[in-house]
């Protein structure tokens, strides 16, 4: 016997009021109560927006923003004058840690200099290019940038071939500029990394990101999952073909091979771009700082993919992907490192200072599939970096005034 579908209207108008309602009550509530609030919160850290539109840089860090200087930095306060200066993506920008945690903050502790963080989640060599002269204008002895296998080719692939940001970037061979754009005209890249990135949906998203309602959805639901891991093990298993999960003793993570593997496919032309115009972005870093008497040095970056590589017999044990990242990863560096030594450009690798503690089972990255080092991972890129500049640069001392 079929129903009208008339008669459930009223059921769905009643269904909806009810949670309006119960949403208003919830909001009432989380507002009176700090407790509450915090069980209740919405998944974004701020209403007001982190970055703003820049017509070259793509965005750029909004100063309003909760923990960002007057220039819109990551940085307890805006200096007029700086020891160091760092350039960097989310790896260094401290993604997922407190401001006093990333490591730019924890090189100027251990170092005593004053180190100006201008980095910024998504930015890449390209971009470190392009904010060199903000960054110079800081009086620095030394200008550090940084390279992250995670995402950097991309980044600089697209500022080069998504818009009109850098079109300078691009290749000079007409040829190589057609077959990038027809790759892309096609099959947009950002949409695969996306894809396996495990994006949500806009609506899903919405009510994520707004809805108190979905707060107390999402607090019992995880309640009823467990722990932290659980819950990351929990999905990864579910996503055999998005994760790898990694376990030995107190050291586990979960990792996302198929994501890491399209921004590191060299074998695509518009990564490959990526390569090329990150090197070059770096020559001509090295090549300004040179002309204005300052230091330079790059800081290499792994996936937590890699630096977990170094725990495995095989790297096949995590599977098929992940034993293919791997080995685009180590392709990758090699050509990097061949690449700065050609330059003369002084670099330090973070690969040893985020493997080292694994073998003493200290973590150095979370268990969830956030690729970004812990407290602990951000430290030890402070540490080498310290170390590096106590031998290569030690007649370095703090600048006077700001």
């Amino acid at each position: 016997m079929k129903i009208a579908a008339s008669k459930f209207v009223p059921f769905l108008i009643t269904g909806g009021l009810c949670a309006l309602g119960l949403e208003g009550i919830l909001r009432v509530w989380a507002s009176a109560s700090s407790p509450v609030a915090a069980v209740l919160k919405v998944q974004r850290e701020s209403s007001s927006r982190p970055f703003l539109p820049d017509s070259r840089l793509g965005i750029r860090p909004n100063p309003e923003y909760p923990g960002h200087d007057s220039m819109g930095f990551r940085n307890a306060l805006a200096l007029e004058r700086a020891d160091i200066v760092v350039l960097g993506d989310s790896q260094t920008y401290g993604s997922g840690v407190e401001r006093e945690q990333a490591w730019p903050e924890r090189l100027a502790q251990l170092s005593s200099l004053r180190v100006y963080n201008m980095a910024y989640p998504s930015y890449g060599p390209a971009h470190h290019l392009m904010l060199l002269e903000e960054a110079l204008a800081l009086s620095p002895q030394l200008v550090i940038a940084t390279l992250y296998a995670g995402n950097d080719l991309f980044d600089c692939f697209q500022l080069a071939y998504c818009g009109e940001w850098a079109p300078e970037l691009r290749n000079s061979e007409a040829s190589v500029v057609d077959r990038v754009l027809d790759l892309e005209s096609t099959s947009p890249l950002v949409s695969d990394i996306e894809s396996a990135e495990g994006g949500d949906g806009s609506l899903r998203a919405f009510l994520s990101e707004n809805s108190r309602l979905v707060g107390v959805l999402r607090s019992m639901r995880d309640t009823w999952r467990g722990t932290a891991w659980d819950r990351s093990l929990a999905g990864a298993r579910l996503n055999p073909d998005r994760y790898a999960c990694f376990e030995r003793g107190t050291l586990r993570t979960v990792m996302t091979p198929s994501y890491r593997k399209i921004a590191l496919n060299l074998d695509d032309a518009r990564i490959h771009e990526g390569l090329r115009i990150a090197h070059d972005s770096m020559s001509a870093i090295a090549r300004r700082c040179a002309e204005s008497g300052t230091a330079f040095a790059v800081v290499l970056i792994p996936t937590k993919e890699y630096v977990f590589s170094t725990q495995l017999s095989k790297v096949e044990e995590l599977g098929t992907v992940y034993g293919e990242l791997i080995g685009l990863e180590g392709r990758m560096w090699e050509q990097t490192e061949s690449f700065l030594t050609q330059e003369g450009i002084e670099s330090i690798y973070a690969l040893t200072a985020l493997s080292s503690p694994l073998d003493q089972g200290i973590a150095t990255y979370r268990e969830s599939s956030d690729g970004h080092p812990n407290p602990r991972g951000q430290s030890c890129i402070a540490e080498a970096v310290q170390e590096v500049i106590a031998h290569a640069y030690p007649g370095m001392t703090p600048a006077l005034g700001d």
